[in-house]
């Protein structure tokens, strides 16, 4: 896996593979307690395209030649500052997005296919520590069971609502052994 691991991202390398290649995802629905000490799922709201303004989970691409798990719990704590175990994972299903948006600015001028096509793994996680978003996430919610509405989860993406659906009967189960 060694060999595999890749030392720098390279922003041309990285927007034009992303303009033409389907890329692969994990994200987390983080278990984590809120300031009433009650267990809740956190969403964040995303800053960055392609899910810009959308409450979100935490991840994002896989960190190639690095194992799944350590990847996203790598990202998780990145992203947040939370800790999680990384053999706690649950697998809660899998995305296939197409996004009107582009990372790259010279998309049209270099020939490249506008839109992103995203697919993903999402995953239900138990986190623990204290929060501390990076700059691409903000305004996080800690969503307990009883916050999580017909009318809140009209106005999630539909990916979040499948794992939310899923990953909120678990909250507090112990079930997060993968």
């Amino acid at each position: 896996l060694e060999r595999l691991r890749y030392r720098g991202r390279g922003e041309a390398v990285y927007a034009d593979g992303r303009q033409v290649l389907v890329r692969s995802c994990h994200d987390a629905l983080v278990s984590c307690n809120n300031q009433n000490d009650q267990k809740g799922i956190l969403l964040v709201r995303r800053v960055a395209e392609p899910a810009l303004n959308y409450l979100w989970s935490l991840g994002g691409f896989f960190d190639r030649g690095v194992p799944t798990n350590t990847s996203l719990a790598s990202k998780i704590m990145g992203e947040s500052g939370l800790n999680v175990d990384e053999s706690s994972f649950l697998v809660l299903g899998h995305i296939r997005a197409m996004w009107q948006t582009t990372p790259n600015k010279d998309a049209a001028t270099k020939g490249l296919p506008l839109g992103i096509d995203d697919t993903g793994l999402l995953f239900y996680c138990e986190g623990s520590g204290s929060l501390n978003l990076d700059k691409l996430h903000d305004r996080p919610k800690i969503i307990t069971p009883e916050m999580y509405t017909d009318e809140f989860r009209s106005q999630l993406h539909p990916y979040i609502q499948m794992g939310m659906d899923r990953a909120i009967p678990l909250i507090g189960s112990g079930m997060s052994r993968s």
